[in-house]
C-alpha cells in the first residue's frame, strides 16, 4: 500500500487585537469671564449710503470696537438715519408735521421722528424742526434714494399751508449709525473708567470713518454690567453645597458661618394650684 502523509493543520490566525478604547475628547476651555459691559452709539455722516459702504463700515466698526477694548465681544445694530432741517409755521403741531412728512415722501409714519423744540425757533412766526428719518441695514437702496426728495410741495399739501411758508434751512445729513455694546473680559480694560474706555474706542471709530471718507461721531459709552441679585440666607441654606446643622443654638454649616439663632427660651416653671 502507498500511504501518503496527511498535510499539516493550517495555523491558527493570530489573536485580533483589543478594541481601542474609545477616545476622550480634549476639555474644553472655560468661557472668559466678563468684567464689564458698554455701551454706545457711533454715528459716521457719509455723503450717500452704498451697499458695500454700509457693508464694509459695518465689519470694521465691529472689529475696531472689539480691538480698542482688549478683544471684547460686541454686538451691533446698524441703523441708516437721513436728517432734515425745516422752517414751518409756529402753530403746526410736532404729530401734524410728522405725518404730513411720512405722507409726502411715502415712508411710515412710526420711522419718522421729529424735533420741535421752541428754543428752535427762527422768529416768532416760524419753529425749525430736525426730522429724522430712519431706515434698517437692508434697506440701503431705499435710504439712498431718500436722500434726493424734496417733499416741500407735497407737506404744504398736506399741512394746508403754502410752499413758500416751508423752507429747508440745512443740508441733508444722512449718517450711519451703530448702537453697540461690547461684553470686556480683558482685565486692564475693565479697570478703567467708562470715559477712558470711551476715548479709546472714539478713535479707533475715527479710523474707520476717515478710510470711509466719512465723518465720525461716538456718544458718551453707558456701563451696562449687569448687578447680580442680592444673595439671601434661604437660596444659601437650600443649596446643595452646605449642609447646615443646629450647633449650640446657632445655625453652623461646612463654611463655617455661625447664623445667630438664639436658643429656645426654657418654659415657664410651674405653679402648683
Amino acid at each position: 500500500f502507498n500511504l501518503t502523509p496527511s498535510s499539516p493543520p493550517p495555523p491558527s490566525p493570530p489573536p485580533s487585537p483589543p478594541p481601542s478604547p474609545p477616545s476622550t475628547p480634549p476639555p474644553s476651555s472655560p468661557s472668559p469671564v466678563v468684567l464689564k459691559t458698554v455701551s454706545a452709539v457711533s454715528s459716521l455722516m457719509v455723503a450717500s449710503f452704498e451697499e458695500p459702504v454700509v457693508a464694509t463700515i459695518d465689519a470694521d466698526l465691529r472689529t475696531s470696537i472689539s480691538d480698542a477694548t482688549g478683544g471684547g465681544t460686541v454686538t451691533a445694530t446698524i441703523l441708516l438715519r437721513v436728517v432734515n432741517m425745516y422752517a414751518l409755521p409756529e402753530d403746526l403741531s410736532c404729530t401734524d408735521i410728522i405725518t404730513a412728512y411720512a405722507t409726502a415722501t411715502g415712508v411710515a409714519a412710526d420711522s419718522v421722528s421729529a424735533s420741535c423744540d421752541p428754543a428752535l425757533r427762527r422768529s416768532l412766526l416760524a419753529q425749525e424742526v430736525e426730522i429724522t428719518t430712519t431706515f434698517s441695514a437692508a434697506e440701503v437702496a431705499a435710504a439712498n434714494a431718500f436722500i434726493q426728495i424734496d417733499p416741500i410741495s407735497a407737506m404744504s399739501v398736506e399741512l394746508g399751508v403754502e410752499p413758500t411758508e416751508i423752507a429747508q434751512t440745512a443740508a441733508t445729513v444722512a449718517a450711519i449709525d451703530a448702537e453697540w455694546s461690547v461684553e470686556i473680559t480683558d482685565a486692564d480694560t475693565a479697570d478703567l473708567d467708562t470715559r477712558s474706555i470711551g476715548a479709546r474706542v472714539s478713535g479707533a471709530v475715527d479710523e474707520v470713518a476717515i478710510g470711509a471718507g466719512a465723518v465720525a461721531e461716538t456718544s458718551e459709552p453707558v456701563d451696562v454690567t449687569p448687578v447680580p441679585p442680592p444673595s439671601s440666607i434661604a437660596s444659601v441654606a437650600q443649596s446643595a453645597e452646605v449642609d447646615l446643622d443646629l450647633v449650640d443654638g446657632g445655625l453652623e454649616g461646612v463654611l463655617g458661618v455661625t447664623f445667630g439663632v438664639p436658643p429656645a427660651s426654657p418654659p415657664p416653671p410651674r405653679t402648683s394650684a
